[in-house]
């Protein structure tokens, strides 16, 4: 049985490792575009939904991202801290 197992669980691990994040989409970076961090902004989805949110500078980022409210604090480089402040 360990022979089966250990093989599945070191494949899990290293798909995990090597997952690269999703980008957010171009209509959350054409939504900052001349704005500064922290600028109120709004995105229109390509579901016909629109968002408001913050620009702001994601982590590995050159530039800035309309985050809708409900996205805030999600996703790697963000402090625990932000959710509770």
């Amino acid at each position: 049985m360990y022979k089966v197992l250990i093989p599945i669980v070191l494949l899990a691990m290293i798909s995990t490792a090597t997952a690269q994040p999703r980008k957010p989409p171009q209509e959350a970076y054409d939504a900052c575009n001349g704005m500064a961090e922290n600028d109120d902004c709004t995105v229109e989805t390509k579901q016909q939904e629109t968002l408001e949110g913050t620009c702001l500078m994601p982590p590995k980022e050159e530039r800035l991202v309309c985050v809708p409210e409900k996205m805030k604090g999600r996703g790697p480089g963000r402090d625990k801290k932000e959710d509770t402040e």
